[in-house]
Formats: C-alpha cells, structure tokens, sequence
C-alpha cells in the first residue's frame, strides 16, 4: 500500500494504491487512529487497485491506513502512516523593532503581529519577554516550544486487530521504495523549534564608525557621561499583550543600563489554542564603552588590583580621562589616568586599592573624552576579616537574672548583634520549635516523622500538665493528626516505609517510624495496632538477613519497644521477645547477642540502640559495657 504523498491538509484527497501478488480478492480498508476512523470493502480484480480517502480534520495529526484479507487461511496485511499537520492550529507571530541598537535607557519601539495559516490577522493575547541573552548561555530557556508543545506530538495506532488464523506481511521488496523516503521522516516532530528571526544570538557589535554625529570642532571640556548602574537580567515582562481586530499590537520597551544583546520571546495563543511565537535579539551599546572589573567580593585588609577597560568604537582615537572613586575603600597611589584609545580599539588600566574595613562600598567609575563619555556605579560587599563566633549562654529567673556573656577581645564592633529571647515557659519556647518544624518545606516519610514524633511529646507533656493545645499556635493536636495521616498513607503494600510512597521499603526507615509509632501510642495517639503489626512483621523477617550492624541493632531496639506497645503492656518492662539472648538462642535475643558481639567495631549510634535493647533484655553489666563505650567516643570540645 502506497500513499501518493507522505503529509496532507484537511481538504485534500489522499490517492493509495494497493498491490498483491493474488489476484481478486477482498481488502478491508481501514483509517485508524485510537478508533478506526473509516472503513470499506475493496474487490481488486487484478493484482493492484487505486482509492481515494479525503483528508478530514479528524484525521490530524496522523493517521494508519490499514488493509487486509483473507487467502488460503492466512491474513495477508500492510499498514503504512500518513501525516496531517495541524497547520490550521498554528499562528504566525512577527516582532519588529525599530532599530537594531538602541542607547542605555533608550526606550525601543516594537511592533507585533499575528495572522494564521491563511495570512489572516489574528485578535488574541501574548506574552513578552526581554532578558539578557547571556543568561541564556548559562541554562536554556526551561519553557519547551510552543508550537510543539502542544502540536508537535504523533498519535499512536490505538486500534488492535486479532485473529485465529496465521498472519502475514509484505515481503521487504514490497515496502523498499516507502521505507526508503519516510524512514528518515518517522522520528521527527512536525513541529521543529522556531528560528531566531534575526539569526543567532548577536555578539558584541564590531561595526566600525560612530553611530552618532562627531562634536563641531571638538574643545577641551569632556562630555558628562550618565552614570549607568541598574544591570537587571530581564528588561521587560508582560504577560498580556493584545492584538487589535488587525491583528498588531505596539509595545515600547525602556531598556536599562546594560550593554548587552537583549532576546525577546514571544509567545502567543487563542482560545481555540492555535499557538505560535518566536524570538528576536537586540543590542544596547555606546560607542564609548567603560567596563570595571572588580571580585564579586572583598575582604578586609585586602589588597589588590580593579581593572578599568576602556572600548573606543568612535572614528578617530581619543584621549581618555579614567577617575575611580572608591567610596570608603583606600586607593593605593592616583586615581585618576589618561590614556590614549585608537579607533574601534581598546585598553585597560588597573588601579590598586586596600579595604580598610568590613561593609558595603559604592564604587563609580568614569571614562570622559571630549566626545562620548561613560561612567559605572556598582555596590561591592568587604566581608569581614575573621571567622563567624556564635556565643550562647541560658538559664531561668524568677524576677530578675545577671548574665555574663563573654565577648571575643577583637570583635568587630559593626558586625556583633546581642539577640536576647526571654520566654515565660519553657512550654512557649518549645512552641517556637514546633513552628519551625511544622514550616519545614519538604515531606519525606523521614522529615514527617521527625516533625511528627517532636509534637506527640510536647503534646503529651502538654495534657500532663493541663495546658490545653488549642491554646497553642499551630493547634499542636491538628498537626499530630496530620502527620499520622500521612505516615499511614506512606505505608507499603509488605508493611514497611521508604523515603516516599512508590519506592522500595528500607529496613532502616520501618525501624525508625515504628518506634516513633510505638512512641505516640505510648503517649496516648491513637495509632492502629494493625498498622503498627505488619511493621513489626516486616521487621522480625528481615533482622536476621541485615548486614549493616547499625541497621540491624535499631531493627532489634523497634521491635523490642514496639512489642509491649502492640500487646498494650508497660513499656517499661522486660521484653519476652529477648529472652533467648546468647549463642544458643535462635530468635531476636540471639540476634541482639551477635550484634553486641561486634561492639568493638560498632560507632555512638551502634551501641545506643544496643544500650536501649539489652536494658530492655534485662541484661544491665552488658548495658553499662556498651554505655562505657559510648562514652569513648565522646568528644569534649573548649570554647
């Protein structure tokens, strides 16, 4: 089966022609898409037969021409694709700008217009933008194309075909000429990203001459340059721009003080979502350029050197008064310089500078001829020369309190702050954390957890002493609820946690939420004692196969708490599930006894769980060696 053409537009007639090495047979003809689409039953006489299919709208973007029969017991099929592109959805936007470069604070008029497929204009809304092009050097543009983003996809054949009876295809002989001129075309999108309207990315203008007119006669004074010093990425945004009956919209854009090439993008749609847009560059410049470079950062006592380059694209070399003021930082030596620039030349002087001190200097600096001028103001930070100290000191008074803060001796007087929180409780001051916590932004099983545990013992500690919690900010009984409802619905089909809901379940993450949970059930949370079970069933089939001794020793701690919670017994007592600790056990206990066998090799976390399962165990010598040996790692650290 062969298309007379590979693409068609709504209104065409699409001529295929049917060839078979049998003669007179009937073919089912069928268009498809994710239905079939159209039908017939063709008699081919002789080995081939022609038909015509009109192209309708329904058949965009592509559709599958199917045909089959029947000879001797066996299906005999081909199916080929033909291309719809859905021009009638695409708008053709233009921008044109008034010139090719404009001034700093030069505003820029532009003029836009929209038609569609058939040249008609367009009335509908777009969006503009005008950012500095070097951004786009960085990272590229994060919105997709528009036109195929909503157009540029092919539809599958969602049609399936079954049958009882073998099946067979064409020979390749058969299909070589179609594959041969639509194999190359198959993978492409209809819609190709648009072109840059002005071509690529325009780098820094090399054009030779002035672009203004020269001074009559020139003199001695120097042209007082425009301090430029507002450098913003993005020039102009607008997210509503509307075309008139005649399709043209007028858009005046004020550029700001950068030099630089400026894309625009365009976008527009309708309310039918016809799409289209496009890009455009344009460049702001002088032709007396003054560029300072300087660190993004300096320290105090710092010495070194800023860097002044001065750009001449006027017609003739010119003498160049260059004037830094440092604003507060010490120049080292002149600041001021002349120098002589050829035409469509350049040169750089450096000036050396000290920072006495820690702040925020404002520099300008200036390039005067007695033509063009050009002059840059910029703020650079002085960090201080030293390291952050943080000193803290607490305690608790009934009427007044004396506090002695020690001070480091050469602090820096304007970078030191005294922050003094004084709090009636120290309910209220635990307050303040669960807000931190309940502003925290990310909601992992893990950080839900960790915000989740933290406001069950202060709302159990609450209720214990009478402070009703509707009382307290962010209603603390709300956000026990939630966290619970979230942490039931991040639960496993096999009963364990990940970090998230479709990742696999961690031994590590189970272990953790399971003795949180043990704990709010503790605290008087109505937790589900099915759910808390098939915790603790994954758990008891996984803690022999741990390698990871942490791992395994906070598996152990989890279903030795969590036990006693589960059968609604003190909490406080001995485990029966470790009464087998020791080389002869087969159960938790000797899984507990193996653990602590490695204690030598084990880090703080390792041994605090083994401290906490073995004093569940009973075993209070063995508790005390792992506490004696947490104590080893402890790091004591002198202010």
């Amino acid at each position: 089966m062969i298309a007379d053409r590979e693409a068609y537009q709504p209104g065409d007639t699409a001529r295929v022609l049917l060839t078979s090495e049998f003669r007179d047979s009937h073919v089912l003809f069928t268009v498809e898409g994710e239905a079939v689409l159209d039908s017939r039953v063709l008699s081919m006489t002789g080995r081939s037969q022609g038909l015509e299919l009109p192209i309708a709208d329904t058949h965009s973007p592509n559709v599958f021409l199917s045909a089959m029969f029947i000879r001797n017991g066996t299906i005999w099929a081909h199916q080929t694709k033909i291309y719809v592109p859905p021009t009638r959805k695409l708008l053709k936007v233009t921008m044109v700008a008034g010139q090719e470069t404009y001034k700093p604070r030069e505003k820029g008029q532009f003029d836009l217009e929209v038609t569609d497929w058939t040249g008609k204009p367009v009335e509908t809304s777009l969006s503009l933008g005008f950012a500095d092009a070097s951004v786009y050097a960085v990272a590229p543009d994060s919105a997709p194309e528009i036109k195929s983003f909503f157009w540029g996809q092919k539809r599958p054949n969602g049609v399936g075909t079954s049958a009882t009876i073998p099946s067979a295809r064409p020979r390749p002989s058969m299909i070589l000429h179609e594959r041969a001129e639509t194999e190359v075309t198959r993978q492409k999108s209809f819609m190709e990203p648009a072109a840059v309207l002005n071509g690529d990315v325009a780098e820094r203008t090399s054009k030779k001459g002035d672009m203004g007119k020269e001074g009559g006669g020139g003199g001695p004074a120097l042209a007082e340059p425009a301090v430029r010093e507002y450098f913003p990425d993005t020039a102009f945004w607008s997210p509503s721009i509307v075309t008139d009956a005649g399709g043209k919209a007028h858009v005046t854009v004020e550029f700001p003080d950068s030099l630089t090439t400026w894309k625009a993008t365009f976008r527009g749609v309708t309310a039918d979502t016809a799409v289209g847009g496009g890009e455009l560059s344009v460049i702001t410049r002088k032709n007396l350029i003054l560029r300072l470079k300087t660190p993004r950062f300096v320290t105090q006592r710092d010495e070194l050197s800023f860097t002044m380059i001065v750009h001449n694209y006027l017609k003739s070399e010119k003498e160049v008064t260059l004037e830094l003021d440092a604003g507060g930082l010490e120049v080292v030596g002149a600041s001021t310089s002349k120098v002589k620039v050829p035409a469509d030349g350049e040169k750089a002087v450096d000036f050396a500078v000290r920072a006495p001190k820690a702040g925020d200097f404002t520099l300008l600096a200036r390039a005067l001829t007695d033509q063009e001028s050009d002059a840059i103001k910029i703020v650079l930070p002085a960090v201080p020369h030293g390291v952050d100290k943080f000193v803290a000191t607490s305690g608790q008074t009934v009427d007044r309190a004396t506090i002695v803060v020690s001070v480091p001796k050469d602090r820096i007087r304007e970078s030191t702050t005294l922050r003094l929180v004084v709090t009636p409780s120290i309910a209220s001051g635990l307050v303040s954390c669960l807000s931190y916590l309940a502003r925290y932004p990310y909601g992992c099983v893990e950080q839900t957890m960790s915000r989740f545990l933290p406001c069950v013992a202060v709302a159990h500690a609450f209720r214990s002493l009478g402070v009703p919690t509707a009382r307290v900010e962010g209603d603390l009984d709300g956000k026990v609820k939630a966290g619970l409802e979230r942490l039931f619905g991040f639960q496993h089909d096999d009963g364990g946690w990940g970090w998230w809901k479709s990742d696999p379940s961690t031994n590590a993450m189970t272990a953790y939420v399971l003795e949180g949970l043990a704990r709010a059930r503790s605290a008087g949370v109505d937790v589900s004692r099915d759910l808390m079970r098939r915790a603790f069933l994954y758990l008891q089939g996984r803690v022999q196969g741990e390698s990871s001794p942490e791992t395994r020793a906070s598996m152990i701690w989890a279903l030795a708490f969590s036990d006693a919670t589960i059968q609604s017994q003190d909490p406080a007592a001995t485990s029966a599930l470790l009464a087998d600790f020791g080389p002869t056990g087969n159960g938790l206990g000797r899984q507990l006894y193996d653990t602590y066998q490695e204690r030598d090799k084990a880090g703080p976390t390792t041994l605090s769980f083994l401290a906490l399962s073995l004093a569940k165990a009973g075993r209070t010598e063995e508790a005390k060696v792992c506490l004696r040996n947490l104590e080893n790692h402890a790091v004591t650290q002198k202010e």
